[in-house]
Parts: structure tokens; C-alpha cells; sequence
């Protein structure tokens, strides 16, 4: 008779690791509730610091893609003011309208839109700083939502954007094991055949550092700073440290900026 003990100890091995790796790597899903309250990511503050860098103007015009309760924003136009900036118009667009209650009392446009496929209601050359963080990735044609920021942001005005990194060193073990990375669903239901069940999380398009830079060159944006930023876990970051600096990180953080040209003709 077979002994079949080593290789199902082995590959029992296998699929316990691998749900390590799933509840490492997994995806944070937000309740409504934590979305209404105060839920500033660590890609948030690295770019709203990395923007401080690059802005010109001390009067801004500001807006968020896929803004949802505008927790980032709102966050953000506090650190800028305690700066000294000075805000001068704040728009915010979402695809769900639950969201516009959350800006009744605030003095901030609220828009429904589709960034698939709507234009921005905001005029050209008008926007100093636009917020895309975890967008892109939900998007069907994430085209739209590169030429729209490129038209409104004035000359020299920011693109504040960062996606899951679909490199990152826990996505490559799953892939050699057989397994989607977790940048990506499986599924619109379900993350089938996956080692851990995890909800979906609407994830349709999988980016790479040199995907999304090529991608917003193409775009004529001008990369000012693209770099992965490790697992938004303490426990994890030290991990995650290494591979980050080798693209491997947690996170995708660029900031772009609309140059001129010639400008961008020369890089």
C-alpha cells in the first residue's frame, strides 16, 4: 500500500502557508462604519507630505476622485491649512450618492459621476492638487480618468494617486503556488479556489510600478515620485521593508505632476 502521509504533510504545509500569506496580504475591507469615520491610510500621508514638496501656489483649488465619506480629504485640506495654504475651492466626485451627506455641512462641491466614462464638471486648467487614491484599480477604463485629471489640473498641478501593487513579493509566492495574487479578484461574488476566503473587493485592473508610470507618461504627466511603501500593519512594516525598496511594497504612492511640453519632451 502507498504511503501518501509525506505528501498530503506537505501539502497540508502548503495551504497553511499560504493562508498565512492570505491574511498577511489580505485586502482591508472597510465596514460603512469605519468609512464614516477617521481612516487616513499610510499612502495618504506619505503623498500629502510628498505634495508639499512640488506645490507652487499658497491658494488652492482642490479635488478626489472616488472620494467616498472624504475622510483623506478633508484630512488633507486640514494639514495643508496648518501650513498656511489657503483653500479656495474643494470639489468631490463619487459614483455612489449615499456618499453627499457626508459634505452637507461642509463647504465642499459634491458630484455623482462615473469616472469610467463622465467628464469632470469642473473646468480646464482649474485644479492645483487631485487626490485618486484606490481607484484606478476598480476602474473599466482607467483612461478616462488620467485624461480628465490632466484637463482640469492646472500647469504644474499634482496627481495624487497610489493602487495595490500587483508585484508585491506575497502576490509572486501565491502565483508560484497556483493562487491569484490578492490585487485581484477571482470572482464579482467570490474569491474562488483561493487557499483563505476573503471578500471581494471590486478589484479589476492590476498595476506594477512601471506599468503606472508608463501608463501616466502616455498621459504626458510627469513623474515626480513613484516609490512602494510597505503593509499598513506595525508587525508587518519591518517585513515589508526591504522588499519596498526593491518595488515589492504593499502600496504603489506617485505623485505626477501636468508639466509643460518641452518639459516633458526633454525626459
Amino acid at each position: 500500500m502507498e504511503n501518501n502521509f509525506p505528501r498530503i504533510m506537505v501539502k497540508n504545509m502548503v495551504q497553511y502557508f499560504m493562508k498565512l500569506i492570505i491574511t498577511y496580504g489580505g485586502e482591508i475591507i472597510m465596514s460603512e462604519a469605519n468609512m464614516a469615520g477617521l481612516h487616513v491610510k499610510d499612502y495618504h500621508i506619505y503623498l500629502f507630505s510628498k505634495a508639499m514638496k512640488y506645490l507652487g501656489n499658497k491658494d488652492l483649488s482642490i479635488a478626489e476622485i472616488g472620494c467616498g465619506a472624504g475622510v483623506p480629504l478633508k484630512y488633507f485640506i486640514s494639514f495643508l491649512e496648518k501650513h498656511g495654504y489657503n483653500i479656495l475651492n474643494v470639489y468631490a466626485f463619487d459614483i455612489d450618492m449615499k456618499y453627499k451627506e457626508f459634505f452637507n455641512r461642509e463647504n465642499i462641491k459634491f458630484y455623482r459621476i462615473d469616472i469610467n466614462k463622465d467628464k469632470l464638471p469642473i473646468r480646464d486648467n482649474s485644479i492645483d492638487v487631485i487626490i485618486a487614491t484606490e481607484i484606478i484599480e476598480h476602474l473599466l477604463i482607467p483612461e478616462n480618468l488620467l485624461s480628465e485629471s490632466y484637463r482640469v489640473l492646472k500647469l504644474g498641478g499634482l496627481l495624487l494617486l497610489s493602487t495595490p501593487n500587483i508585484r508585491r513579493w506575497v502576490n509572486i509566492l501565491l502565483l508560484i503556488a497556483g493562487f491569484n495574487p490578492l490585487t485581484l479578484d477571482v470572482g464579482y461574488y467570490e474569491n474562488y479556489g483561493q487557499p483563505k476566503k476573503y471578500p471581494t473587493a471590486g478589484h479589476i485592473r492590476g498595476f506594477t510600478p512601471r506599468n503606472l508610470k508608463h501608463m501616466l507618461r502616455a498621459f504626458k504627466f510627469e513623474i515626480m515620485d513613484l516609490k512602494t511603501i510597505p503593509h499598513p500593519n506595525r508587525r508587518f512594516k519591518l517585513i515589508d521593508k526591504i522588499p519596498s525598496m526593491l518595488g515589492l511594497g504593499y502600496w504603489i504612492c506617485c505623485c505626477a505632476r501636468k508639466g509643460r511640453e518641452n518639459e516633458l519632451a526633454k525626459a
